[in-house]
């Protein structure tokens, strides 16, 4: 347990931690724990329109509820893998311009078919370096 003496410089030293005070410090400690935004579910009300009218046109004329429900599953699964593809796509993206500020490294055997692979997904070509890629393996 701890002593006074502890509780009143613990309170102290948490009165000198109030985080970032500019705008900027603060805009930028609010992404602190932003990786890629996939967790976000697709049937937010972000997604609630898009996720609808995918539902609509998969389910075709058929209005019964049963097929509409699976409709909506399908539709929230087709959104996600969208979604998935555009991150991966960034990712590429970002790697490839860190690539000209980067030392270069050469492309092994594991990176070319792991780069090659996501690169093609995304209709690009493999460079003949990539260093930035060993991340994404």
């Amino acid at each position: 347990m701890a002593s006074e003496r502890q509780t009143a410089a613990n309170r102290r030293n948490a009165k000198k931690s109030t985080g970032p005070r500019s705008a900027s410090g603060k805009k930028r400690s609010s992404q602190n724990a932003h990786r890629h935004g996939l967790t976000k579910p697709v049937s937010s009300a972000d997604f609630g329109e898009q996720l609808e009218n995918l539902a609509r046109q998969i389910a075709g004329d058929l209005d019964d509820i049963a097929t509409l429900a699976l409709a909506r599953v399908a539709a929230e699964a087709q959104l996600q893998l969208s979604r998935v593809k555009q991150v991966k796509k960034s990712l590429i993206e970002r790697a490839m311009s860190l690539a000209g500020s980067t030392a270069p490294a050469t492309f092994d055997r594991r990176q070319r078919k792991c780069g090659g692979s996501l690169l093609r997904s995304i209709g690009a070509k493999a460079p003949a370096e990539a260093g930035p890629l060993r991340q994404l393996c």
